[in-house]
């Protein structure tokens, strides 16, 4: 029984502080003309939630249409896993009406014809300019730290996901960065030159 009350707490705290990191950011979809004033509910649901992360409340987004090249990197971008396809659920240049949640709260009527997505956050599907994702960082074939400080944030097999960089839930360091930018203190996190 212990471990139960154990268990709930540490939820309870653990959706908290992600609460209180997204309220009145860009990933604050609520009371925007939706009918849906929940936080979270844009995004995960605690009945029929898909398996893609956490009790998540949408489909996938689109695939990728293009990945990221260079002639340095001895790694395929997009040969491995990664969430991509969780954030591209939104960031995919599609207009944000069609913004779809799998499990409307409370049985309230969802219009999304109320949000709108900032030009900066629209990255569409060809991420060819973009960091790459969903490759072996040990494979890169770069000059790369050995161990990041970050590195429980890459995806299975040291994948690099855009989660390694960005926190979803959290915006102190703006855009949702794991930590601060200043001085390429994250590029520099795992690159070494």
């Amino acid at each position: 029984m212990k471990k139960i009350i154990v268990m709930v707490a540490l939820v309870t705290l653990a959706a908290t502080s992600a609460f209180a990191g997204i309220q009145n950011t860009a990933h604050d979809l609520s009371g925007r003309g939706t009918g849906v004033d929940e936080i979270c509910a844009f995004c995960h649901t605690p009945h029929s939630g898909g398996t893609q992360a956490p009790l998540w409340n949408r489909g996938n987004g689109p695939a990728v249409t293009q990945q990221y090249s260079s002639i340095s990197m001895d790694a395929t971008p997009g040969s491995g896993t990664s969430d991509a396809p969780l954030c591209l659920s939104c960031h995919d240049s599609a207009t944000i009406d069609t913004l779809v949640i799998t499990n409307t709260p409370n049985s309230k009527t969802y219009n999304p014809a109320g949000l709108t997505l900032n030009a900066n956050a629209d990255l569409g599907t060809d991420l060819s300019n973009d960091h790459p994702v969903g490759f072996d960082i040990t494979t890169a074939g770069l000059e790369i730290n050995a161990t990041p400080a970050n590195a429980p944030l890459f995806g299975a097999g040291n994948d690099v996901w855009c989660s390694s960089c960005h926190d979803v839930h959290n915006n102190t360091n703006a855009p949702f960065l794991i930590m601060t930018n200043t001085n390429s203190a994250l590029c520099l996190d795992c690159h070494n030159k």
